[in-house]
């Protein structure tokens, strides 16, 4: 088997790979020049389907790397971004397994660094919260552990404080019965129970 065609895709940094004359696989620049292919090239044929695999490892191994350089991922995010660049199921397999080793992921270390960003940025209620960990593919078990360590009732009170106290302004121009009506709606909204919207509505406004 030889290589006749290899042909470079318009508008993008990648080269498709032909063997007598059929197409084979793509690939982007770097592995072209990584795996030394070039037009007229022998590939004995039992090893076509190795060098496929070899590349695939190689391209989806630096995708993951580009994911993590912007900021940590949950699995769920990593598998998700390589099917939707066609990867095969194996090769997802293989990367996931062999960076979860390398403990560059790690669902545990991701849901408790997200939680903290969230309760720190985003404050919301436990409910949201377990909506936006969810999202992002963590296991119920996960959750349920990171929650308990890290969402206190002390620190969903606070949360909801530090909501609340920023709609200070827009709430002092309604009467006291419409002002808790709002007040309360709005932080449900955001996830939180009854019992600390009610909280934190009587300390802001009895203060």
């Amino acid at each position: 088997m030889k290589i006749t065609k290899i042909q470079k895709i318009a508008r993008k940094n990648k080269y498709q790979i032909y063997v007598d004359n059929n197409y084979a696989f793509s690939l982007s620049k770097k592995a072209l020049d990584k795996f030394g292919l070039t037009t007229g090239k022998q590939i004995e044929s039992e090893n076509l389907s190795e060098l496929t695999e070899r590349v695939e490892l190689y391209e989806g191994e630096k995708a993951i790397l580009d994911l993590l350089d912007y900021r940590f991922r949950s699995k769920g995010e990593i598998q998700n971004k390589l099917k939707s660049k066609n990867f095969s199921p194996l090769v997802i397999e293989k990367l996931i397994n062999k960076f979860e080793t390398l403990g560059f992921i790690n669902d545990s270390n991701f849901a408790e660094m997200y939680l903290r960003d969230l309760i720190k940025f985003h404050p919301e209620g436990k409910i949201l919260l377990r909506n936006k960990l969810r999202s992002k593919g963590i296991s119920s078990e996960i959750i349920d552990l990171v929650l308990e360590e890290n969402l206190t009732a002390e620190v969903e009170q606070e949360m909801a404080d530090r909501l609340l106290k920023k709609k200070l302004r827009s709430l002092e121009r309604f009467e006291p019965k419409k002002r808790k009506q709002k007040a309360l709606a709005f932080l449900q909204r955001k996830g939180f129970p009854y019992r600390i919207a009610k909280n934190s509505f009587d300390d802001l406004f009895e203060d």
